[in-house]
């Protein structure tokens, strides 16, 4: 699947000192990115200076699409690309990102990945949130309507397509807020209303719940429930 890219935001500069910084991170092997080569990665890769696959999108391994972004050849020209240019397209179609060089793992961004640097500016470089299944009891839980800045409209647009695609039709979205230290860090869950009864298979339900956090900022767990526990507000 190949697309053109028409920036849909200015672009300010792409920044060749940042590509020499993404392509001497790729190079450390996997086992020894540790906090500090996150932080510096994150730092460099919005506006690196970088080629794009070819094709340009391709589907992961995980089954989700990914923009194909790679260290440009050396000593020839390129057209210039980066996660800030493509970032607009990739969060209104629901894409990933992945930056790759010559050598060494390549990094993967998920869309949810994506969404924080759209929506709050930066990438956030906390791990993946958990998924619950159920509220302890007794729980000093509010919940809310979640706010168009917090769960942009390009981002319920994609989370609707992509729950419509699993079988869960007109979806729905409440915002949980841990009052008094519900499990661990992040406080605020969102829960969809996707519930065991909607599926035949119980290992379906478990994929589905599992694969919504590819879509969430880090700063969101899942909250999954039983039907009823909460009401729920259209995606």
């Amino acid at each position: 699947m190949n697309v053109i890219i028409v920036a849909s935001r200015p672009v300010t500069a792409f920044d060749l000192a940042k590509t020499e910084t993404v392509v001497r991170l790729l190079a450390v092997p996997a086992e020894a990115r540790d906090d500090a080569w996150v932080a510096s990665f994150y730092a460099a890769a919005p506006d690196a200076s970088m080629a794009s696959g070819e094709p340009q999108v391709v589907h992961g391994p995980d089954g989700f699409p990914y923009f194909m972004l790679t260290v440009p050849p050396v000593g020839e020209g390129f057209s210039a690309f980066s996660v800030n240019h493509v970032l607009d397209l990739c969060t209104e179609r629901g894409h990933g990102c992945v930056l790759s060089g010559d050598g060494g793992a390549p990094w993967v961004f998920t869309y949810g990945n994506l969404w924080s640097l759209r929506a709050f500016g930066s990438f956030d470089t906390r791990p993946p949130g958990a998924v619950r299944r159920e509220p302890p009891p007794g729980a000093p839980l509010l919940t809310a309507s979640p706010s168009d800045e917090l769960v942009p409209p390009w981002a319920r647009a994609v989370l609707r397509s992509w729950l419509a695609f699993v079988g869960v039709a007109d979806p729905g979205v409440v915002l949980v807020v841990d009052g008094e230290g519900y499990g661990t860090a992040p406080a605020d869950w969102l829960s969809f209303s996707v519930f065991p009864d909607q599926f035949d298979d119980p290992a379906r339900y478990e994929d589905v719940m599992n694969r919504l956090h590819w879509f969430l900022p880090p700063r969101f767990a899942v909250l999954g429930v039983q039907r009823g526990v909460f009401e729920y507000g259209p995606l």
